[in-house]
């Protein structure tokens, strides 16, 4: 997939998916950032300079949430400047269904959906 291109999701429509089990939450936002500002409890936390690891489809280190490429992947960073690259790599290797949150964490919370505090 050279060309792979990620979605942009409401944070209402990526909860919705979320909540209904069709969808992984990806936090890729740093570790002074999720102090700071607080996590979504529902995310799995990604470094972002190990993607090729925790994506990668013969990677000894691949994350359980990674296992079914099919299942939706939404990638969520401080805004959707810094996700929606992340969610393009992650199509390139091998997801075909990835998106990325419009106003990232900031967006899902202006949205009042469940984080917990910092």
């Amino acid at each position: 997939m050279l060309n792979a291109r990620a979605t942009l999701l409401s944070p209402a429509e990526a909860a919705e998916l979320v909540a209904r089990d069709e969808a992984y939450l990806i936090d890729i936002r740093g570790a002074a950032a999720r102090e700071e500002h607080g996590v979504v409890p529902a995310a799995t936390v990604v470094d972002r300079n190990r993607l090729d690891r925790t994506f990668g489809r013969d990677s000894a280190e691949r994350l359980d949430v990674a296992a079914d490429p099919a299942k939706r992947v939404i990638v969520f960073c401080s805004s959707e400047r810094g996700s929606g690259p992340v969610a393009e790599r992650i199509a390139r290797l091998g997801y075909p269904n990835v998106s990325h949150i419009e106003g990232g964490f900031a967006g899902w919370r202006a949205a009042e959906l469940p984080t917990d505090a910092p």
